[in-house]
């Protein structure tokens, strides 16, 4: 007779192992196990459907009998004996000899029991239990793990054990009525759980204490906390996804919200983002009339009244209204507006007491450690106060006038200032009970995850975490034209996170830069780090100590907020050359759909050039109002000139001035794109905030340290550094941060994480000018400028003299004949020159020039002439300078040295330019306006001995008449892997540092043929191309086309 003895053992080919597997096994031998194993499983799940449907003899099978107990097996595990028993004694196994006899089993524990009966099946069932598949085990019985153990329990051949430390609370009257939750905390259900004594914040709990309750009971912290039901926003999931999280961006989780939810709100039971079939049920939770008067406080101020778990994420949705009851300390009714802080930059941390599984672990959450913490609690005050202050609420008796604080700590504070509510949010915080993110969750490479996008622990086979400490956060430093920029491209993808740290503040409301008249008002102001060269050998001679001022922005927007507003390109040899030198990716057909996408031409004759962008936020203008702009297109013309754009396919003649300007008023790269970016919820500005270094650790670049209201901060990052603080701010920061010239920094007692030439390569444009006076007024004096018709003019229409800049147009010219070089050599740019009579001093300021020079382009009689300039440029120069540490101080301003015409052939140029603008001004054109090639002079002496006119004439005239162009570059200077003269590769990335990269004119190969401004600028629009690895320019690439074609 046959026997039931051959049962299968553990680790028998026909035995599935207990560990889970991939659907997707890498390798040959997996993939054969896997697929067995779910052809096994298969064959289980059609057993266990007939058994579901079996009804025999009265027995039904319940395959969702929970254990009584952890000590005994479930009724359902003896019904299934008894249902094999049965089996075995059906007509068609008897015909094989089989029947329901007793089984010979020679275990002497059964001997005590009869055959047959529940004690012997559940003695037998204890001996002889083993595990089929997916034996799961979840400790935890929290707002997760309930969930976790249902889903699973859902399919049969997945035996669930849930181990929870708290009991049922099934019969509580607390844990059952809503408004009673306040009544569960520290008791029998609250773990009870006490932070350690805050730094900065909790002062006005005991010993700087925050309580944690957190739920010890059945359901967890569900059983406990308020009932609010709230999603988040689809950017914390997307945000998730970007940083190696795959398959928990916002598309992946939508559904199980979706799933989970019963909505019961009548006005949302139509909505698509809610569930209707779940096993959560969503009601609302509002009861007085507060909910409706919150509403129409947030409306007034601009708010809309949105589903919060809906499409819209911004706005009010009025869920759960907490009262306070009635107390003898209270002894009126009130109501609190909570401001919670949903993306803090401070990280905690819980670490053990002790081995003793008993002790509560060591919880220490560092409340607003970054300060950038408070600042946004601050605001959030702020706004509170706003809303008490809107008309609905006013009708109740309320303003915003805070309450009196009997705290001695508030005292030495003012109210409303922000010192007062500083004081006042260390004091007054606690926890919100929503600790997060202590497994964190990444990819097998981050060495902040601890588990794995499918939740499992790294290293340990069979151990998962399915709770909210998995989840998990680029800083931008500077916020000039390539950075903000850069910062508004990155936002624009909001699964990355973007905080622009800027040195200077807004600057939105400042009427001196929005008009392009004013720009020389904004040097030397709060807006301008006004920054000096060293001693210049070779030129500089008539300034003051030969030191050079070096304007530089100072504000969002950077050197945009204080320039010329000049836009010009450069030469596309320029780009090309940066190529053919190990800038992959960076020739003129690279780079030239990045100059169209960020531009919105406004000039009337280049709005059909396919050279120019017409639906970017830069507006172009024309900047030309005196009729020196077509005068010197005419003299230029009469030389063998052409008149030409010179942002198209032209690249050799005159231009007129084309400016970044709309409706009269600067535009900025603040206010082309980083202010109408500052409403992404992903991007964060924080201005008047001096970064002093970047944090490396390991060759990896993990936050920066700032200065911030006079304190010091760390702020932390876990993408990337990305330092856009120009030719002079990112070398700087780059050498206090320990990356530089190993020597130069060792000299400082700074620790070198990188050696590499930054600081090297210094250019800048060199320029000087000679100065011509007219016959007729042509030119815009400050009496044009300023009088009320050009004042009405320019506030109805944006037109007149306030909308220029000075500069009427440019002419790019090659002076050296048989010159090997592709390029430009001289810039030409022809100004319009206000009378000198009225701001003489300023200008000799702005310049650092000596007063007793200040006259020196103009004979005593002409001192109060109107005048007109032409500048020369060298576009190309020879020369290279440095920016070095002055001091380990990162307060104290570099040490720069643009050495000035140190190569000769920088001053032969020079004297190329200077000349060739006398034959301009000698031309019929300008002759009809008393002009000719006679330089004005009076006596100086360093030109004595020198014949007017002669090449060592304007030799000492050049090295006494130098200034900057304000176009520094270079200092980062980008190139291959191998180059030793490269800081950055083509990707931009810092060599020899991980998440680090430098994205402003720093990094130039060489310096453009022209102003820097539209080139930085297109630094900004690639870098985010580079940074998000996209191609945002693929229409315009393919609509543009056949110009590429041609180069």
């Amino acid at each position: 007779m046959a026997t039931r003895r051959t049962k299968q053992r553990r680790g028998s080919p026909t035995t599935p192992d207990c560990s889970t597997y991939s659907k997707t096994p890498k390798h040959p031998m997996q993939k054969h196990r896997a697929d067995k194993i779910e052809r096994d499983a298969e064959k289980t799940r059609n057993v266990n459907a007939q058994h579901r449907n079996i009804k025999h003899k009265g027995l039904h099978i319940n395959q969702r009998d929970q254990w009584a107990d952890l000590g005994r097996p479930s009724a359902t595990e003896i019904a299934g004996i008894k249902l094999a028993l049965q089996l075995a004694n059906t007509s068609i196994l008897k015909k094989h000899g089989l029947d329901a006899n007793q089984p010979d089993v020679d275990i002497p524990a059964l001997k005590k029991y009869t055959y047959g009966t529940d004690a012997y099946w559940e003695e037998y069932v204890r001996h002889l239990t083993f595990t089929v598949y997916h034996p799961t085990s979840t400790f935890g019985a929290g707002s997760s793990g309930a969930v976790v153990a249902n889903r699973l329990s859902e399919d049969p051949s997945i035996s669930v054990l849930v181990v929870e430390a708290g009991g049922s609370g099934e019969w509580s009257l607390p844990i059952a009525v809503p408004m009673f939750h306040g009544m569960l905390q520290k008791s029998k259900y609250d773990w009870k759980y006490v932070t350690e004594p805050q730094k900065h914040a909790c002062k006005g709990m005991k010993e700087q204490r925050s309580s944690w309750p957190r739920g010890c009971v059945l359901g967890g912290s569900s059983c406990l906390n308020s009932m609010v039901y709230v999603r988040g926003s689809r950017h914390d999931f997307d945000d998730w996804a970007a940083n190696g999280c795959e398959g928990w961006s916002y598309k992946d989780v939508l559904p199980y919200f979706i799933k989970s939810e019963n909505i019961q709100i009548q006005d949302m039971k139509n909505s698509d983002y809610h569930g209707k079939d779940g096993p959560l049920h969503v009601n609302p939770g509002y009861v007085t009339p507060l909910a409706d008067l919150y509403g129409e406080a947030m409306e007034e101020l601009g708010y809309k009244i949105i589903d919060c778990n809906g499409e819209d994420m911004i706005g009010i949705r009025l869920s759960f209204v907490e009262s306070v009851s009635q107390t003898e300390n209270l002894p009126k009714e009130r109501f609190l507006i909570l401001a919670i802080l949903l993306h803090p930059k401070s990280r905690g941390t819980i670490r053990l007491r002790s081995s003793n599984p008993f002790d509560h672990p060591i919880i220490d959450p560092c409340y607003l450690s970054e300060y950038e913490d408070v600042e946004t609690m601050i605001r959030g005050i702020k706004l509170a106060l706003q809303l008490a202050n809107t008309s609905v609420l006013k009708k109740y008796g309320l303003d915003d006038t805070h309450p009196d604080v009997n705290i001695p700590a508030f005292k030495k504070y003012k109210y409303g200032t922000d010192a007062y509510w500083e004081e006042y949010v260390r004091h007054l915080t606690f926890t919100v009970y929503h600790p997060t993110s202590t497994c964190a969750m990444g990819r097998e490479d981050d060495p902040i995850a601890v588990v794995d996008p499918r939740l499992r622990v790294r290293g340990i086979e069979n151990l998962r975490v399915a709770d909210c400490s998995v989840m998990r956060t680029i800083t931008s430093v500077g916020a000039g034209s390539s950075g903000s920029v850069l910062a508004s491209r990155l936002s624009e993808d909001s699964s990355v996170s973007v905080l622009v740290v800027e040195a200077g503040g807004s600057g939105e409301w400042s009427l001196t830069m929005a008009i392009p008249a004013f720009l020389t008002k904004l040097q030397r102001t709060k807006y301008d780090w006004s920054f000096y060269t060293e001693p210049q050998k070779y030129a500089c001679k008539s300034l003051r100590e030969k030191k050079c001022l070096w304007p530089r922005g100072r504000v969002l927007g950077g050197s945009s907020c204080l320039n010329y507003m000049v836009y010009v390109r450069g030469s596309r040899h320029d780009f090309d050359d940066w190529a053919a030198n190990g800038c992959e990716g960076w020739s003129y057909k690279d780079v030239l759909p990045y100059f169209i996408k960020s531009e919105n031409i406004q000039i009337e004759e280049l709005k059909n050039s396919d050279y120019h962008g017409k639906n970017g936020p830069l507006h172009v203008n024309s900047g030309c109002v005196t009729p020196l702009a077509d005068i010197y297109g005419e003299a230029m013309e009469e030389l063998g000139y052409k008149v030409i754009d010179s942002n198209g396919e032209e690249e050799f003649g005159y231009s007129k001035v084309q400016m970044s300007t709309k409706n009269g008023l600067r535009c900025s790269t603040a206010k082309a794109f980083l202010r109408p970016a500052m409403s992404r919820k992903n991007l964060h500005v924080s201005d008047n905030t001096t970064v002093t270094r970047v944090v490396i650790e390991n060759k990896k670049a993990v936050g920066i340290e700032i200065i911030k209201h006079g304190k010091r901060r760390i702020i932390k990052c876990n993408k990337e550094v990305i330092l856009s603080a120009g030719a002079i701010g990112s070398p700087h920061i780059l050498m206090l941060s320990g990356v530089g010239p190993g020597e130069h920094l060792r000299e400082h007692s700074i620790d070198v994480h990188a050696d590499l030439p930054v600081g090297q390569n210094l250019q800048d444009h060199v320029i000087s000018a000679v100065s011509f006076f007219p016959n007729q007024s042509l030119t815009a004096t400050i009496s044009k400028i300023l009088h009320p018709k050009s004042i009405f003019e320019w506030l109805l229409f944006g037109t007149g003299y306030l909308k220029m800049c000075g500069i009427e147009g440019n002419a790019f010219v090659r002076t050296l004949k048989n010159s090997p070089s592709k390029h430009p050599d001289i810039q030409l740019t022809f100004l319009s020159a206000t009378n000198p009579k009225h701001d003489w001093r300023e200008a000799a300021d702005n310049f650092n020039l000596k007063y007793e020079f200040i006259h020196v382009n103009a004979s005593t009689e002409r001192i109060h002439q109107e005048r007109f300039i032409i500048v020369s440029t060298v576009l190309h120069p020879k020369s290279r300078g440095t920016i070095k540490l002055r001091s380990k101080d990162p307060l104290a301003y570099p040490a720069i040295d643009p050495n000035y015409l140190g190569e000769k052939e920088d001053l032969e140029t020079m004297i190329r330019g200077t000349k060739l603008a006398l034959k301009i001004a000698n031309t019929s054109i300008f002759r009809k306006y008393g002009v000719d090639d006679t330089h004005p002079q009076r006596v100086m002496p360093e030109l004595n001995g020198h014949k007017y006119g002669t090449d060592e004439y304007w030799e000492e005239y050049v090295r006494h008449f130098t200034v900057t162009g304000y176009h520094p570059t270079s200092t980062c200077a980008m190139g291959s892997v191998d180059d030793p003269d490269a800081v950055v590769d083509p990707n931009l990335r810092v060599r020899g540092i991980k998440n680090l990269r430098v994205a402003d004119c720093s990094v130039m190969r060489t310096i453009t043929s022209g102003n820097t401004n539209a080139p930085a600028i297109m630094i900004g629009e690639k870098a985010a191309d580079l940074i998000l690895q996209r191609d945002s320019v693929k229409d315009i690439k393919q609509r543009i086309q056949h110009i590429l074609n041609k180069l």
